[in-house]
């Protein structure tokens, strides 16, 4: 494929994704997986484990950070190995960091290591959980929680009521709430 077919291809399909699509996100994963694969075992030194792990935690990164990648400056899977070496960076600092942090310390970075590990595993949770919500709810989680806005001024800018906004936003905390307790294995009842 020619690179502006590629280009706008890939604009497509980011589109698609934005508005929920989950077949354009599938072709991405589809198109790209091995590449990324591969180009991560081999910066890995061929180390399986540590490289499905960089794979995973590149997916998640680029599921959280969609919005963000611009086609018009380059490639999905380009943008992919840029994320997977952020990542393979910054698991070899931890590495450093934990071979080299003294002995005296060593309960002390065993039990931050397990809350560390613990609070990548729930990262992961909410991002995966965030990812497989409706955009709406998607969108009226962010301006509540990330952007911080008022009830009010959410509804001004969407033009619509505070009334409204508050409904969708009660649907969109239910239906995170049951995503994620689905996510973690969890019924409705505990």
């Amino acid at each position: 494929m020619p690179d502006a077919e590629l280009q706008r291809d890939e604009a497509q399909l980011r589109a698609a994704v934005l508005e929920g699509n989950a077949w354009a996100w599938r072709t991405l994963f589809d198109r790209h997986f091995g590449a990324l694969y591969g180009y991560v075992l081999y910066r890995s030194g061929r180390d399986r484990m540590w490289a499905e792990d960089v794979v995973q935690e590149t997916w998640l990164k680029a599921a959280r950070a969609i919005e963000d990648f611009d086609p018009t400056r380059g490639g999905f899977e380009g943008w992919l190995k840029g994320i997977a070496e952020n990542q393979l960076r910054n698991q070899r600092r931890r590495e450093a960091y934990r071979r080299t942090a003294p002995l005296s310390d060593a309960t002390d970075v065993t039990a931050k290591g397990a809350n560390h590990a613990a609070a990548y595993e729930l990262e992961d949770g909410v991002a995966l959980t965030f990812a497989a919500l409706s955009p709406a709810h998607q969108a009226v989680l962010r301006a509540k929680y990330e952007e911080q806005l008022p009830t009010a001024e959410i509804a001004a800018q969407w033009g619509a009521t505070p009334k409204s906004v508050e409904s969708l936003l009660s649907r969109a905390r239910t239906a995170f709430r049951d995503a994620f307790r689905q996510l973690c294995g969890e019924t409705k009842d505990r």
